[in-house]
């Protein structure tokens, strides 16, 4: 089981991350970057995951979803793991 987060292509320089379930993170960079390690420590707390999956469209750019795993990085404990995928 993981937590999932979704990445799209944004209008400027900025992705929009969200869940599967539609919840979107702010837009501006340094807020949604607090918003997702929240989001993802508390769901480590409720469900006892281990895994973080990243899951970004193409266009996406790589220095958008290195930022998010730094994010993710920030709440992870030992044994939990970020997976990357980008769809085709």
């Amino acid at each position: 089981d993981a937590v999932v987060l979704v990445m799209k292509a944004g209008f400027s320089e900025g992705a929009m991350v969200s869940t599967p379930e539609g919840r979107k993170f702010s837009v501006d960079q340094e807020v949604q970057s607090a918003e997702i390690a929240e989001y993802v420590g508390n769901a480590f707390l409720d469900t006892r995951k281990k895994y973080v999956l990243i899951q970004g469209e193409p266009r996406v750019l790589t220095s958008e979803m290195m930022r998010v795993q730094e994010a993710v990085g920030s709440v992870l404990s030992p044994g939990q793991e970020i997976m990357i995928a980008v769809e085709h």
